[in-house]
């Protein structure tokens, strides 16, 4: 069975095997208005799943909803969502059709919506719009959300944080204290927040979350959340190629987060970072328990932010590729980074290039992390300020070509630095690359392999007089010594490989 998606005045959206393609209109500042001409083409995707009705279900038919795309279908559908909440039965959008709404759709509790080959569509709005919202106020629980697709149109200039892009306005679906939520198989385009978590006004979490299968394409913010625990996202992708501000994030985890896991999702596009974790607000919680396992960032200005007091972060089997910098942190307890591959970087942006970015990080571990430095500019690893009890482990990078592989300014503080058992590979070295500044610094590089595959350098390693960096059992090639003339580390049985 073959699936509708629409097409708005001259914007085309066509979902033929892959990503879809989008041919822009010409924007002015208020969008044209198209007369309700939507034209309905089919696709040669297949739907989901088979589509199996629930019993004793409800259809929005039954309530006056025509589903042609060009009726206004808000008020049906709200009755109908209320008395399938008030009879506690499934609610049905049928297949093959388009429902158009123009506001808000309200939900309660007990709410099992599903929509497989369906399409609820809202034209782009002149502020900030809701296809769907919980209630404020009232504990909503038991809501499901199965095989619907959310459509706008991002054809309206967009200010603030969306400045420099087009947006609609449109959030698809919007929770605010909400227990035991599931959304599968759901797709949306053109959102400016896809799902969005938020914060009510009686400080009610969203808790016991389940998103599977859902894709979330050309939005400014796919996800958005805060005040939200026991979530788990699969399957899913969330795509922000809609916005050009570096505020704006694949994922943004905000305050008030807690046991929060990305398995097997593709984070693409993002002017800002594919994961954004964060919490700037005052006598708030920051966010922990943070789990991104066997998941892919690309395409994005940074891979994975951790600020703020971000704690028990692990990182694990992640795939990050062409992005300017892989990782940027500051201020993070109990970072667990581990079996990460950085691959094919980019220099697209004014971001700090390089793979790690470290500021103010206090008892964490990046282990078993392969670097391809082909094409990566800035630094390897740059240290800032604080960095506590780190331990960097069986890393292996390659083709680095004239990059300073470790970095640590004069306002850095290290104590407890180790770094053991790694590759690093130059591809060229024009002067030293590695150096401590930090007065007081504490490091200890032990058994590591240093080698540069172009002409002989002199050294690789020249560290400042007040540091104490201790170089045990590492085995260098390419390099005339290990350290320069003027290095102040402490050197033991060392190995020249030459």
């Amino acid at each position: 069975m073959k699936k509708s998606i629409i097409i708005i005045g001259i914007i085309i959206i066509a979902l033929i095997n892959g990503p879809l393609k989008v041919v822009a209109p010409i924007v002015s500042d208020e969008p044209e208005v198209f007369d309700e001409v939507i034209e309905v083409i089919e696709t040669t995707q297949e739907p989901v799943k088979e589509i199996i009705i629930p019993a004793n279900s409800l259809f929005v038919e039954d309530f006056g909803a025509i589903g042609d795309g060009r009726v206004d279908d808000t008020d049906a559908i709200q009755k109908a969502i209320d008395e399938a909440i008030t009879l506690d039965r499934p609610l049905v959008f049928e297949q093959d059709k388009i429902y158009k709404i123009t506001g808000t759709l309200l939900i309660k509790s007990n709410l099992h919506i599903s929509g497989y080959g369906s399409i609820l569509y809202m034209p782009s709005q002149r502020w900030l719009v809701n296809m769907m919202i919980t209630e404020e106020k009232e504990i909503v629980e038991n809501v499901t959300v199965e095989g619907l697709s959310f459509v706008s149109q991002n054809d309206r200039k967009g200010t603030e944080y969306a400045a420099g892009s087009l947006t609609s306005n449109v959030t698809a679906l919007h929770f605010i204290g909400i227990n035991n939520l599931k959304i599968i198989d759901v797709i949306m385009y053109d959102m400016n927040v896809g799902i969005k978590f938020g914060q009510s006004s009686n400080n009610q979490m969203n808790e016991n979350i389940t998103i599977d299968n859902t894709h979330i394409y050309r939005s400014l913010t796919p996800l958005l959340m805060n005040t939200t625990k026991d979530f788990t996202m699969t399957k899913s992708t969330l795509d922000a190629s809609a916005g050009s501000s570096r505020f704006l994030h694949s994922a943004y985890i905000d305050m008030n987060t807690s046991n929060i896991t990305f398995d097997q999702v593709l984070f693409e596009n993002s002017p800002g970072a594919g994961v954004h974790i964060y919490n700037g607000y005052k006598g708030t919680s920051p966010a922990t328990n943070i789990n991104i396992i066997d998941c892919r960032v690309q395409d994005s200005r940074v891979g994975i932010i951790i600020f703020s007091g971000a704690n028990n972060i692990t990182v694990s089997n992640v795939e990050i590729t062409r992005v300017d910098l892989a990782f940027s942190v500051d201020h993070a307890v109990n970072v667990d980074i581990n079996n990460v591959k950085i691959m094919e970087p980019t220099a697209l942006t004014d971001v700090p290039k390089g793979a790690f970015r470290m500021k103010n990080i206090y008892q964490s571990s990046i282990k078993n992390v392969t670097i391809d430095g082909s094409g990566m500019e800035g630094v390897l690893i740059s240290i800032h300020e604080n960095l506590v009890d780190l331990l960097i482990s069986d890393m292996t990078a390659k083709n680095i070509n004239d990059l300073n592989l470790f970095q640590a300014d004069n306002s850095s503080n290290v104590e407890n630095l180790v770094v053991e058992n790694s590759t690093f590979e130059f591809s060229k070295v024009s002067t030293e690359r590695m150096r401590f500044r930090g007065a007081g610094s504490t490091a200890l590089f032990y058994n590591n392999t240093f080698i540069n595959t172009s002409d002989v350098y002199s050294s690789l390693i020249n560290n400042d007089i007040n540091t104490s960096i201790s170089l045990v059992k590492n085995k260098y090639s390419g390099f005339t010594s290990l350290v320069s003339t003027t290095d102040a580390s402490i050197l033991e049985d060392n190995t020249n490989l030459n």
